[in-house]
């Protein structure tokens, strides 16, 4: 399969994006729908959403962005969020960002938010879960404001975070 720009290298399906390597230049497709910008999305309950990543820029007006966003049931075990991310250099997000985020019970590992630019009015979650298990997310913070918390993992319900950072660097 060839494009304008050289032959297609290889396609791979990654949590609901598709990522395209064409002579040595990786590309990720983001949904938006309406005002929220999603980098995989996996809306059963049950499921699972890896390495999927978002990003807002200058001209970006947004109201909640994900990296990876899942759909967790209340007894529902095996939902994951793992290693999405998330970079905001520029634009407004007027809610919160979100690098791996669980609805329900689940479990959100090695999410990350990163901030060099723009505004964030609500939030920055490097991970938030319903319930259960957030281990290894993170925010790193070296431009850009936020204009409320910043959270390396969260948990809403019962369950544990662990191992969780926020980075603060810069001016």
């Amino acid at each position: 399969i060839g494009t304008p720009g050289g032959p297609l290298s290889w396609a791979v399906v990654l949590g609901g994006g598709i990522v395209i390597s064409q002579q040595g230049t990786a590309e990720a497709e983001q949904i938006t729908e309406g005002n929220q910008r999603y980098g995989g999305r996996d809306t059963t309950a049950g499921g699972t959403v890896t390495s999927a990543s978002a990003s807002a820029i200058d001209d970006d007006s947004l109201d909640n962005i994900y990296g990876g966003w899942v759909a967790g049931g209340t007894n529902t075990s095996g939902t994951t969020a793992a290693s999405n991310s998330v970079t905001v250099s520029g634009g407004t997000i007027g809610g919160a960002v979100y690098g791996g985020y669980v609805s329900g019970n689940g479990s959100a590992t090695g999410n990350s938010v990163t901030v060099s630019g723009g505004t964030i009015r609500s939030n920055a979650y490097g991970a938030y879960i319903g319930s259960g298990t957030a281990t290894g997310n993170s925010v790193i913070l070296s431009g850009g404001t936020i204009g409320s918390n910043a959270y390396g993992g969260f948990v809403a319900g019962s369950g544990s975070a662990t191992g969780n950072s926020v980075t603060v660097s810069g001016g």
